[in-house]
């Protein structure tokens, strides 16, 4: 049996001092004050939540009727429901923002920063908030662009296992013989998207077109266009993104929907970020 001394940390969990930590203030206080100016209110909601439905990833605890709660594993839907259910007759506000950790099973820790935009779709507004937050981290960021919508559209229509795009079995998908399929799956920007969408069945098409105007209305250099991506985030419906810098997904969002409210969002994921930020001092 291994001896746990009192000094030593969980596994997984975080531990910041020094400059670092002093990054991590700036970079929250900075962020903080760039959403409030968007219009965005700040929330700080529960750890503790009450799981209705089986999270595998979710750290599980009793509440005093010995009844299952766990520890929040996802901030944005429980922040929605809250927003939605327990607040919605105290304040019409629609954009609110939170700076939480989440926790995920058995002991990981992970600083995050997310912005809500209940009742809303605009999600290429969202897009260039996100891009406004991480203008700090100096190096070439990369954007991705895809919608859920095309993989769910495509695997009813032909048969195929929504998990082999979940799983980004490529060899499946190329064993189908499917020409336009294995074309789009090599597809990476606009120009290349453009050419292809003809070819493409018409169920998608227009999800497609989709994509290619949004990245018009996005000021961002590099624009990766990734049509049969599928996103870990399960509860994402529709356009959807990833910013990506040096080997660190460092944002993800995307529209999703709350008791049939369309709405939609972002998450920062602070501890990468400053992993990119303390290299560049």
């Amino acid at each position: 049996m291994s001896v746990i001394k009192q000094h030593e940390i969980p596994k997984g969990s975080r531990l910041y001092f020094g400059k670092t930590a002093k990054l991590k203030i700036e970079f929250e206080y900075e962020t903080s004050l760039k959403l409030l100016s968007f219009g965005f209110e700040p929330i700080v909601t529960p750890n503790f939540i009450h799981k209705l439905d089986k999270q595998n990833n979710a750290i599980v605890i009793s509440n005093p009727d010995n009844e299952h709660m766990s520890l929040r594993d996802d901030s944005t839907m429980e922040t929605t429901r809250i927003i939605t259910k327990r607040l919605g007759r105290t304040t019409k506000h629609k954009k609110w923002f939170y700076n939480q950790p989440v926790f995920r099973y058995p002991s990981s820790e992970n600083y995050q920063i997310g912005a809500e935009a209940i009742d809303s779709e605009n999600i290429d507004d969202m897009i260039k908030i996100c891009l406004e937050t991480l203008a700090s981290i100096k190096q070439n960021l990369s954007l991705q662009l895809f919608d859920m919508n095309i993989i769910k559209k495509i695997s009813a229509n032909e048969n195929i296992n929504f998990d082999d795009f979940k799983n980004s079995d490529i060899n499946k998908i190329l064993k189908l013989e499917i020409k336009w399929l294995t074309k789009l799956l090599y597809v990476s920007t606009c120009d290349e998207l453009r050419q292809l969408i003809d070819a493409t069945p018409t169920y998608i098409q227009e999800y497609l077109k989709n994509l290619i105007s949004l990245t018009d209305k996005i000021k961002c250099d590099n624009i990766i266009i990734s049509p049969l991506y599928c996103s870990d985030v399960v509860y994402y419906e529709g356009v959807a993104f990833e910013v990506i810098c040096d080997k660190y997904t460092i944002a993800k969002g995307g529209k999703y929907k709350v008791y049939d409210m369309l709405s939609c969002g972002f998450s920062l994921y602070t501890d990468d970020i400053l992993k990119i930020l303390r290299s560049s001092k």
